[in-house]
Formats: C-alpha cells, structure tokens, sequence
C-alpha cells in the first residue's frame, strides 16, 4: 500500500538551487555606448572632470546600457538639489555582526545542511561547532561516481545534454573529470563527468567568497576484483573511486560560515545558462574594486566641504530631510546600485547595497560584500538546519559490499542520521547502449545507433532511489549518505521525508509531468535511526524486496566471463612492478595497455611525442615527483625494445619504442615517432584501456534502490504493475 496525497500544506520556499535570483534578469534598453568628455552636451554640460572620468569608468566597467542612468548621477553631482532616495539594504542577517558570547558557543555538530544564504540558492553548506584552519579537512570524504558518455548513450531517445532536463544532474551538479585521480581512463573525458553524492554537490559557489577546496587528485582507486580467483558476483556493483575529501581554503572559516566550491568562471559564462551571466565572478570583483575607488575619488572631490554627509533640503524648500540615509552620498549611491534591477552587469552586482559599507569594502575588496550575511549564529543552523557529519565512510564490514557508512557519534533512535536532498532523474536517462572494441584502432566506441536496446545501466542507478510502478528515480546527496548500504533482516535506519529542509512541499501531491522538468532539487529525504545506534557501528537500511529478488537472481545466473579469468587491473600490474618482456612480445590486451610517462620522455630526448609544445619557463628545477608541464602528467603509447643493466647502479634500463596509431580509409596504421635510450622501469606504466573496469561490464549487476511503500506517493505511480526496472 503507498500513501496517499499529503493534506498539509507548507509554504512554498525560495527559488532553487543555482537559479539566478530576480534581480538579476534581463531587460533590453538601448543608450548610447560612447562619453565625450572634450564636447559636453545635454545631461553632462557643465560636469566636473573627475564626474565624468567616472562616467567613463562606469561604462568601461559595467553594461554599456548603465550609461544613461550615469549621465543622470553625474548631473545630480553637479547640483545640488535632489530628492529623497530611498535606501534599500540587502544585509538581512544584521545579527551575524552582534553575535553574542552563548551564540557562538562550540556544538558537537561540524558541519550542517540549512536553507542558503544566497538568495534563490536553495540548501547550502555550513561550518560547525569551530573554526577551520587552512587545509583541515571539513566533513566525511565523497564517493565519485562516473556517469559514463551520458549524451551520446541518451541521443538514442534524440535527447540534448545541453537543452533536455533529463541532462541537468550533469551539468549542474557534476564535474568535468580530467583533474580527477584515475578517471582519465575510465571513459570519453569529454561526455563523462563525475558525480560526487557529498559536499560535491551539496556546495553552492560564490566566487568571491570560496573557501574549499576539494582534493581531486587524492581520490583512490580500489577494486575488489583482484582478490578472487575469477570474477564474482559483486564486481563493478559499486564504484570503485572514493576519498574525495573537502579541505579548508582559507586560513580561518568562522563557525557558521557557508562553504562555498569553485565551480570555475566557465560555469557562469557558458551561453546555455544565459540567467547566470549577471552572476559576479572573480574577474569582476577586481572590476568592480577598481569601480569602487573611481566612485570614491569622485565623491571627495565632489563632497570635500562635507556636503554629502549634511541633511539636505528636498525640491520642496518647505521639507527637510532629517535622515542621515538621505544625504547626497547615500541617494547619489543608491540610484547608481539601482541599475542592476534594470541591467545585467555582473560588476554592478558585486557592488555593496548598503553605501554605508562603500569605505569599508573599497579598502577590504568588494568580494567581502556578502561575508557577513554568509555567517549563521549556530542556534539558527540548530533550529533551520540537520547536523550532516554523523557518519564517515569506511570499508564495510559487509562482505563484497565495498564501502559503508559508520557512525562517528552516539545517535539515539529517532535521530536522523543524515540529511540527503534528492535529485529527480527519469528512469530512462539511465539506459546505456553497446560499446564495442575495435581491433583495428585498438579503442573502445559507443556504438549509440544501436537497434539492439539498451544494453545496459548507468552506475549511479544502483546509488538512486526507485519503484518498481513508477518512471521516476530519486538521486541522493548528503554527506556519506550514499554509502549505506542493505541489510534486509536487521537494519539500523530508514528513509523518510524532511519536511523541515523541503524546498518543494507541493511536488508530493502532483503528477510528474507537472514537476519534473524543473531543474533544481526541491526534495529532501532524511535517514532515520530506527533503534540506538553506537559510535563506529555501520548504518544499514532495507532496500526492499524488489532489489533483493533481482540481486539473488544475478547471484543464482551470474557466470564470470571466461575472458577475463586471469584478469588484473593497471593498478594490480603495476603494484607488481614486473620485469618487462621485450620485441617481439607485444603488450596487447583488450583491458590494459603499457604506456610511457611524457616527463621521462621530454627528460631524455629533449621532445614530447605528439608535438605538443612544452613551456619550460617553470622548469628550472626538476624531479620525478613533481610534474614540471602538463605534458609530463600525460603518457604516450610504446614497447619496449631492449632490456640491459645501467653501468652505475642495479637498476635495468629499457630502449622503447613510442609509436601512434591512426586510421584511415576503415584502416588503421602505426607510425613511429620515436626510439629513447635509458629508460627506466619507473618510466613505463600499465593503463587501464576505457570501458574495461568492472563497473562498465553488461554483466555488473544494477537496480535501484526501493522507495519504500510508505512514503511513495500515489501521484508518481505512472507504470503498469507488470513493468520493472
């Protein structure tokens, strides 16, 4: 039995995450593009040199649409009559300044999820109970997650990763891999991205103040395969890459502090997210700064006799304004910040609401405009927030389960465990269709035009929450969330709805098609414990009996693939660091490939082998542990020739051969690029060749995980009975 359509009705909360918020849309006025400070005419007869040396600066800096509006302050700087403006101030958490004492006390929660501070943000990540110095890690390690040539596999359904909402978890909430740590060989870099179900996609950006950062290169690598005989049941289940780990950017994070990613100026820029462009970045802070303190000399000239900082008289000689938020300063400021409400300038946006803090902010940089506001008393994060840094993620005491989740603290039934908001996917963005291996490129292709069907899923189903009558996939994210794993006769948790962190309340009583096409994650599960639960004990949930009628059934069928019965990954042959056989044996296999590291190239020839030109500017002192230019991370396909020893140590040298492969005419040829002398074993490396891992074999087993029955909505149900998976 699923529940019915939930009665009670909650307020509708701000826009979600990652929408531009409405001040910053778009209009379309025209204005001249060009100020003439020789030949004054019309508004700027008769201004002040310094006036318009900032006319022109507002417009270099800003949209030249701001030219109008700053024609009319630079007049209002030549007169001294003005009406009252009214001050509007965006500074909403005016008590984060006034903190007191017992507000700042320390709490055993470290980190928190609560309702952003950017405005239309969402939920947003917060410091704890104290302050983070530079490099300390912040939270539990995350997961990573391939999602594997995501557009070319979903151009089967004519689907557009750019356009179609099926594609938004993609480009919203994944990461281009090629600064990952061993996912450069996993799949096509260009169409695959890393998924990371913790402070990866729980973090919100704002470039001026970012102050994490996550540790790509250190996620690790592990596969459970080499430990068997032959392939089990379990292999390529899960994912094979962990220890992504968010560390402190910043010398101090205050407690209560948002943490904010770098999601890189790219993301904010790109043509198919037009809202985002009036979004300041970090090259226009310095824009604005420099605005700032043209504005600044601008004023001191203009208001050296202390003119700005007197009441002034309205038009009406009879009305006195009295305020001290009235004065020239203040009016002649706001009416410039007020541009922005017509104007998506990106500079403009980065400048301070409150002329109050325009001193301030011209010597501190305008990327602390929001500092303040970005602080949340800890009793605030208590009342409006969930504690997120209950449980760590460590090798599960569950045979051939991979990683699990383990409680770092006492959590009493009742309790939650963890906050997770959902990401809602159709069913179908999962399918994948054949990859075959060409022989004659020696590469692995997606063959997307496939009449055969899907052939296969993605692996983040098997993370995401699903029924068995219902098209819709909940995708989770929290902080070591993703790591519970199943345990059907004795679990320690369960699933519910968060109605606290719900930005989305009304999407529980409507249809999908009404709901789903928005691009944002409006919904918040939370897991449970249901009994006590012990420090260091692993957290378990049931994942229903639908996934564990299909894992019993691919237990009971599942034959280990004869071709892969001696198999070793890269990273076991390297482990072993063989004694390499030479010519005429050849390195050739459909799952690793030998390759030669581009530092010791360059080392010994003086040349890269695919032409690239190498910047030796930063090359003055070289190590085999430090890579000199991005060429040196690279490797290059080779053979070794020759084997003989080194004349002054033990060590065995090689001669290799470095070749490339191309084709051409349906054919495909190798040419030789190179023959090095003295390489050592060091210099050559085993790569996984792509689509060869475990996880992105057709036999690897997938399922979602169950949405339980009581909390599934009626109004989701949109499948036959008879339909599954």
């Amino acid at each position: 039995m699923v529940a019915g359509p939930i009665r009670r009705e909650a307020p509708r909360l701000a826009r979600q995450k990652r929408h531009a918020p409405p001040h910053l849309r778009t209009s379309h006025l025209v204005a001249p593009r060009h100020v003439d400070c020789a030949k004054p005419t019309g508004f700027i007869t008769n201004l002040h040199h310094e006036a318009c040396a900032f006319l022109k600066a507002l417009t270099k800096r800003t949209s030249h649409y701001a030219l109008t509006v700053s024609l009319i302050i630079v007049t209002l700087l030549s007169s001294n009559r003005l009406a009252v403006a009214a001050i509007s101030s965006n500074e909403t958490d005016q008590q984060a300044q006034h903190r007191t004492p017992q507000q700042q006390q320390q709490h055993s929660c470290g980190l928190y999820l609560a309702p952003s501070t950017i405005p239309g943000a969402g939920l947003g990540m917060f410091n704890g109970r104290s302050s983070k110095s530079l490099w300390e890690p912040i939270g539990p390690a995350d997961l990573v997650i391939p999602v594997t040539d995501y557009s070319e596999h979903n151009s089967v359904q004519s689907h557009n990763d750019d356009e179609d909402e099926q594609a938004y978890i993609m480009n919203y909430y994944g990461w281009n891999i090629p600064s990952f740590a061993h996912l450069q060989h996993d799949a096509n870099v260009d169409d695959t991205v890393a998924f990371c179900p913790g402070p990866g996609a729980a973090l919100n950006c704002l470039m001026g103040l970012v102050n994490t950062v996550a540790l790509d290169e250190e996620v690790s690598f592990k596969t459970y395969t080499n430990q068997h005989s032959s392939t089990p049941p379990h292999a390529g289940s899960f994912t094979p890459f962990s220890n992504r780990q968010l560390v402190s950017k910043v010398n101090n994070i205050e407690p209560g502090a948002e943490l904010f990613d770098d999601y890189g100026e790219a993301y904010f820029r790109v043509k198919e997210r037009p809202a985002y462009h009036s979004i300041p970045v970090t090259s226009d802070y310095s824009d604005a700064d420099s605005l700032l303190e043209e504005y600044e000399s601008l004023r001191k000239q203009v208001c050296g006799d202390g003119l700005c900082h007197e009441p002034m008289r309205a038009a009406d000689p009879i009305t006195t304004v009295s305020s001290p938020t009235s004065s020239l300063h203040s009016s002649l400021y706001q009416l410039m910040n007020s541009l922005k409400s017509t104007w998506p300038s990106p500079v403009l946006n980065a400048l301070p609401e409150n002329p109050e803090t325009v001193d301030q902010l011209t010597a501190q940089g305008t990327a602390m405009r929001d500092y303040h506001r970005s602080i949340r008393s800890i009793a605030w994060l208590e009342e409006h927030g969930d504690c997120m840094d209950k449980i760590r993620i460590d090798e599960s005491r569950i045979p051939n389960a991979g990683n699990g989740a383990f409680a770092t603290t006492f959590i009493a039934k009742g309790d939650i465990v963890g906050p997770a908001p959902a990401l809602h996917i159709p069913r179908d963005f999962m399918q994948m269709y054949s990859v075959e291996f060409d022989e004659n490129e020696q590469e692995y292709n997606v063959n997307a035009m496939t009449n055969d069907g899907p052939t296969h899923q993605q692996l983040l189903l098997n993370y995401c929450f699903g029924h068995d009558r219902s098209s819709l996939l909940l995708c989770p994210y929290g902080a070591a969330t993703q790591a519970i794993n199943h345990d059907a006769s004795a679990p320690n948790a369960k699933v519910v709805w968060n109605y606290k962190l719900m930005q989305r309340p009304e999407w529980l009583n409507l249809p999908l098609p009404e709901w789903t096409h928005h691009m944002s994650a409006g919904l918040v599960l939370s897991y449970v414990a249901t009994r006590d639960i012990q420090a260091d004990e692993e957290i378990t949930i049931d994942y229903g009996r639908d996934w564990q009628k299909a894992w019993d059934e691919h237990v009971r069928h599942f034959e280990p693939p004869v071709d892969r019965a001696d198999y070793l990954d890269a990273l076991a042959l390297n482990e072993q660091e063989l004694e390499l056989q030479v010519a005429p044996f050849r390195y050739s296999d459909k799952y690793v490939q030998l390759r030669c590291r581009g530092m010791y190239l360059r080392w010994n020839t003086g040349t890269v082998t695919d032409h690239e030109d190498i910047d030796d500017d930063d090359n003055e002192e070289e190590t085999p542990f430090s890579y000199a230019t991005e060429t040196d991370k690279k490797t290059f396909s080779c053979r070794p020739l020759h084997r003989y020893a080194s004349n002054n140590s033990s060590d065995t040298l090689y001669v290799v051969q470095v070749y490339a492969r191309y084709g051409e005419d349906g054919q495909c040829f190798e040419t030789n690029l190179e023959v090095v002398f003295g390489m050592p074993r060091d210099a050559l490396v085993f790569e996984d060749r792509m689509y060869s891992r475990d996880h992105a074999q057709p036999w690897s087993f997938r399922h979602s995980i169950g949405i339980p029955d009581e909390i599934m909505l009626e109004a989701w149900l949109d499948l036959d009975a008879e339909v599954k998976r």
